[in-house]
């Protein structure tokens, strides 16, 4: 089967003209997306691909599909405190 992936969209997207590449990119690469908390507005959360939000005050689910994922991408964040899933 294929890799199990995850596009975690941060804050920086916010700034994206064409917001919509996000959500062709996780449907080129099968991922799942998340967002950081800084960043609920950048992707689309009605979006079947959306699985909710990163960090200390995120989502149960995000933390299972960091840890079940064989690969993360990480796009416009820095990773900060509250985007960090320990």
């Amino acid at each position: 089967s294929a890799p199990a992936c995850l596009l975690v969209v941060g804050e920086e997207a916010n700034y994206l003209s064409e917001k919509d590449i996000l959500e062709k990119l996780a449907k080129k690469l099968k991922c799942n997306v998340a967002v950081t908390p800084g960043a609920k507005s950048a992707y689309d959360n009605t979006a079947p691909t959306f699985i909710g939000v990163t960090g200390v005050i995120g989502h149960p689910s995000v933390k299972q599909a960091i840890t079940n994922a064989d690969f993360v991408i990480v796009v416009g964040s820095r990773m900060d405190l509250l985007a960090f899933v320990d």
